[in-house]
Protein backbone atom coordinates (compact mmCIF):
# COMPACT_ATOMS: atom_id res chain seq x y z
CA UNK A 1 0.00 0.00 0.00
CA UNK A 2 2.80 2.39 0.85
CA UNK A 3 4.28 1.96 -2.61
CA UNK A 4 0.93 2.77 -4.22
CA UNK A 5 0.47 5.88 -2.06
CA UNK A 6 3.93 7.10 -3.02
CA UNK A 7 3.74 6.15 -6.70
CA UNK A 8 0.45 7.97 -7.28
CA UNK A 9 1.07 10.75 -4.75
CA UNK A 10 -1.97 9.77 -2.69
CA UNK A 11 -2.73 10.83 0.87
CA UNK A 12 -3.29 7.84 3.15
CA UNK A 13 -5.79 9.72 5.35
CA UNK A 14 -8.10 10.23 2.34
CA UNK A 15 -8.63 6.50 1.83
CA UNK A 16 -10.39 3.94 4.00
CA UNK A 17 -8.83 0.64 3.05
CA UNK A 18 -11.37 -1.16 5.26
CA UNK A 19 -14.44 0.38 3.58
CA UNK A 20 -15.37 -2.69 1.54
CA UNK A 21 -15.01 -4.90 4.62
CA UNK A 22 -17.34 -2.57 6.56
CA UNK A 23 -19.94 -2.56 3.77
CA UNK A 24 -19.87 -6.35 3.54
CA UNK A 25 -20.16 -6.79 7.33
CA UNK A 26 -23.08 -4.36 7.51
CA UNK A 27 -24.86 -6.27 4.74
CA UNK A 28 -24.25 -9.67 6.33
CA UNK A 29 -25.42 -8.40 9.73
CA UNK A 30 -28.56 -6.86 8.20
CA UNK A 31 -29.37 -10.11 6.40
CA UNK A 32 -28.63 -12.30 9.42
CA UNK A 33 -25.88 -14.14 7.56
CA UNK A 34 -23.22 -15.72 9.79
CA UNK A 35 -19.57 -15.04 9.00
CA UNK A 36 -16.13 -15.17 10.56
CA UNK A 37 -14.18 -11.93 10.45
CA UNK A 38 -10.45 -12.64 10.43
CA UNK A 39 -9.41 -9.04 9.83
CA UNK A 40 -8.79 -7.85 13.41
CA UNK A 41 -6.55 -10.78 14.30
CA UNK A 42 -4.78 -10.60 10.94
CA UNK A 43 -4.12 -6.90 11.47
CA UNK A 44 -2.74 -7.49 14.96
CA UNK A 45 -0.56 -10.45 13.97
CA UNK A 46 0.52 -8.71 10.76
CA UNK A 47 2.29 -6.11 12.90
CA UNK A 48 4.57 -8.87 14.20
CA UNK A 49 5.39 -10.52 10.88
CA UNK A 50 4.27 -11.16 7.33
CA UNK A 51 1.13 -13.23 6.77
CA UNK A 52 1.07 -12.91 2.98
CA UNK A 53 3.24 -14.17 0.16
CA UNK A 54 5.62 -11.57 -1.24
CA UNK A 55 3.82 -9.32 -3.75
CA UNK A 56 0.73 -11.50 -3.51
CA UNK A 57 -2.66 -11.39 -1.79
CA UNK A 58 -2.50 -15.07 -0.79
CA UNK A 59 -1.58 -16.11 2.73
CA UNK A 60 1.83 -17.57 3.39
CA UNK A 61 2.30 -20.48 5.82
CA UNK A 62 1.96 -18.21 8.86
CA UNK A 63 -1.22 -16.69 7.44
CA UNK A 64 -2.73 -20.10 6.79
CA UNK A 65 -1.89 -21.24 10.31
CA UNK A 66 -3.44 -18.10 11.81
CA UNK A 67 -6.60 -18.50 9.72
CA UNK A 68 -6.91 -22.14 10.79
CA UNK A 69 -6.52 -21.20 14.45
CA UNK A 70 -9.16 -18.46 14.24
CA UNK A 71 -11.62 -20.73 12.40
CA UNK A 72 -10.99 -23.57 14.85
CA UNK A 73 -11.67 -21.31 17.88
CA UNK A 74 -14.89 -20.05 16.27
CA UNK A 75 -16.12 -23.56 15.46
CA UNK A 76 -15.33 -24.82 18.98
CA UNK A 77 -17.38 -21.93 20.44
CA UNK A 78 -20.31 -22.78 18.15
CA UNK A 79 -20.16 -26.48 19.08
CA UNK A 80 -20.09 -25.63 22.79
CA UNK A 81 -23.05 -23.28 22.44
CA UNK A 82 -25.07 -25.87 20.53
CA UNK A 83 -24.38 -28.55 23.15
CA UNK A 84 -25.47 -26.41 26.12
Amino acid sequence: MEQIYRKYNLKREEYDINLMQKILKDFLDAEGIAYMDLSDEFSAEGQKGSLYKLRDTHWNEAGNILAAEIIFKCLVKKIKLNNE
